[in-house]
C-alpha cells in the first residue's frame, strides 16, 4: 500500500476515533473528512430538552443550498447519514434531526405534534444562520410521520423556502379509520383518544389544514405501495393546494416505498431536481 494512501486511512481513523471520544462525552463533535466534507453531530437546545442533530456539507465555505431531513417512525437523524454524504457531493448542505422521543432526543414522541414541529422550526432557524448556507435556498424534506411535521413547520417558519414530503398522512382525522389496526392503537395511546372521542389532537397534526400557509412550492411524493399511510392522503393534499392556487407537484410512484431503501432514492430522483427548479443553486 502506498504511503499517501496509508496516510489517508490513518487520518480518517484518527478523525473517527476523535469523534467517538467527543460523542461519548456528550458534547458532540465537528470534523472534516479526507475528501473535505464537514461533519458535525451535536444537540440543539429546545424548551424542556434537547434535539439530536447531524450536519454534513461540501468542501469550501459556500454558501450552499440546504436541505433539512426529517425521519419517519422508528428513525433518527443518523438514518440519513449515507445519503447526506451523497448530497454533499451534489453541493448541498444537509442537516437531519431526531424528533422528540427518537434517538438521543428528549421525549416523549408526539406524532408531528407541537414538540416535533418546534424541533423542525428550530433546526431550520439554525440552518438559516449558518454562514455556509444560502438562506434563500433552504428546503425541508419529511418522510412518513416526519412529513406532517415538516409541512407544519414550513407553514410556521419563513426560513423554509420549499417543502418536499413523502408517504405522509396529512389529514389525520380522516385517515384514522383507514390505517392499519396497530397504527390506530398506537395513535390512540399517543394522543389519548380516538378522533371520534376527541378530534382536536388529530386536527392539530393535520398538515393539510395549514399547507396553504407554506410560502414556497411543495413537492408531494407517494408510493402506491406505501404500507403505513394510503396514497389518497397525497391526493387530498394536492387537491387542497390546487383549490388555494398554491404551487405544488404530485408524484405518485409505482415502486416500493423509498423509506425502506437506505439510499433514499427519492431525494436525488425528485427532491434535488425540484429544488434546482425552484431555488437559486448558484
Amino acid at each position: 500500500m502506498s504511503r499517501p494512501r496509508q496516510g489517508l486511512i490513518h487520518r480518517a481513523a484518527a478523525l473517527a476515533l476523535a469523534g467517538l471520544i467527543l460523542a461519548a462525552c456528550g458534547g458532540g463533535y465537528e470534523t472534516v473528512t479526507p475528501r473535505g466534507e464537514g461533519v458535525k453531530e451535536w444537540f440543539l437546545e429546545v424548551p424542556g430538552g434537547r434535539i439530536e442533530a447531524l450536519a454534513i456539507w461540501p468542501p469550501g465555505r459556500g454558501p450552499h443550498p440546504a436541505l433539512l431531513l426529517i425521519h419517519a417512525a422508528e428513525g433518527r437523524a443518523q438514518r440519513f447519514r449515507r445519503t447526506m454524504f451523497d448530497l454533499a457531493r451534489e453541493g448541498l448542505f444537509t442537516m437531519s434531526i431526531s424528533l422528540p422521543g427518537f434517538g438521543e432526543s428528549t421525549g416523549p414522541e408526539d406524532f408531528a405534534g407541537p414538540r416535533s414541529v418546534e424541533a423542525v422550526v428550530r433546526a431550520a432557524d439554525h440552518l438559516a444562520r449558518r454562514s455556509e448556507v444560502r438562506p434563500e435556498a433552504l428546503a425541508v424534506y419529511g418522510y412518513g410521520q416526519g412529513a406532517a411535521a415538516a409541512l407544519l413547520a414550513a407553514a410556521r417558519n419563513p426560513c423554509i423556502r420549499l417543502a418536499a414530503v413523502e408517504d405522509g398522512v396529512y389529514d389525520l382525522e380522516k385517515a384514522f379509520e383507514h390505517l392499519p389496526a396497530a397504527e390506530r392503537e398506537r395513535l390512540r395511546l399517543l394522543l389519548g383518544a380516538t378522533p371520534e372521542q376527541d378530534p382536536e389532537p388529530y386536527r392539530l397534526r393535520s398538515a393539510l389544514l395549514r399547507a396553504g400557509e407554506v410560502r414556497g412550492p411543495i413537492l408531494i411524493i407517494h408510493s402506491r405501495r406505501a404500507r403505513a399511510f394510503p396514497p389518497a392522503q397525497a391526493e387530498l393534499l394536492a387537491e387542497a393546494l390546487k383549490r388555494q392556487n398554491r404551487p405544488h407537484r404530485l408524484t405518485l410512484s409505482q415502486g416500493a416505498s423509498s423509506g425502506l431503501d437506505p439510499k433514499h432514492p427519492s431525494l436525488k430522483r425528485w427532491v434535488v431536481p425540484f429544488m434546482k427548479e425552484h431555488l437559486p443553486f448558484k
